[in-house]
């Protein structure tokens, strides 16, 4: 029977006991009345409450505690159904490089991966490749994840030593061939690519809007606000690229499951 029985929902279902949430909240930061101004934003909202208010739930689980703090803001009564943040798990067919190669002075790569290229900054990491190149003038930009022509505005007839690579489907061989993974989105509730960057031993320069944010550290990259000075970016980014970094990342799908055990066993 049913009351036998944990559901687990990573969807926007009614009947379970347990959600795992994976986005921001829908129109998150806009003011209450524009809301409900129209059908699909009113079901769009009546979706995200029944997700996380059913009759049935018992735990909301955020994939970062950055996602956790937005739900309660918005909706103040899910502190009490509210878990700790479980990271997703990681898997790359090469995890954790020992090392990362010593970078050559004037060169180096950059690299951005994402499709929703605004949003995720990259005409801010095109900004940073710029001025990187004052003191490095090799250093190449990688891009993946989105065509070339949706982004051949960013780019001027002087600009050199960039690869747009389009969609990809070997995004191992792109961790390896980058230096420093640079991500500084605007409101990002995980940020997959911040922890494969680092389960590949690159280290990651990110915004601290992004969920994932909280995987980074001193050893293995940094975290700056979206909204900081360009020049700021590129001082760190510098510091980071230049520095011969060790550090290993690893967030097992087992580890993560045995996380999600011990909230089963409570309820």
């Amino acid at each position: 029977p049913c009351n036998k029985r944990i559901i687990h929902s990573h969807e926007r279902q009614s009947l379970h006991h347990v959600t795992t949430f994976h986005t921001t909240p829908f129109n998150q930061g806009k003011p209450w009345a524009t809301r409900f101004l129209s059908l699909r934003n009113f079901f769009y909202e009546r979706l995200e409450r029944r997700e996380l208010f059913a009759d049935s739930v018992k735990a909301i689980v955020p994939v970062s505690n950055l996602l956790g703090e937005m739900i309660k803001r918005k909706h103040p009564k899910s502190e009490s159904l509210l878990k700790d943040a479980v990271h997703p798990g990681v898997f790359m067919e090469t995890e954790g490089n020992a090392s990362k190669r010593v970078v050559p002075p004037e060169g180096g790569t950059l690299g951005f991966i994402g499709k929703e290229w605004n949003r995720k900054g990259l005409p801010k990491v095109v900004g940073i490749w710029r001025e990187l190149k004052k003191t490095r003038p090799k250093l190449k930009l990688r891009i993946a994840g989105v065509s070339p022509d949706l982004i051949s505005h960013l780019f001027g007839p002087d600009d050199k030593d960039i690869e747009v690579l389009g969609l990809i489907k070997d995004k191992e061989s792109f961790y390896k061939s980058i230096d420093l993974l640079v991500h500084p989105a605007k409101y990002e509730a995980f940020g997959m690519v911040i922890t494969e960057a680092l389960s590949m031993g690159i280290p990651v320069l990110c915004s601290s809007e992004c969920g994932a944010s909280e995987c980074v550290n001193s050893a293995n990259g940094l975290t700056l606000a979206s909204t900081e000075k360009l020049s700021f970016w590129v001082d760190n980014a510098s510091k980071i690229i230049s520095e011969k970094s060790m550090f290993n990342y690893e967030m097992s799908w087992r580890k993560v499951a045995s996380r999600y055990i011990n909230i089963y066993s409570k309820i």
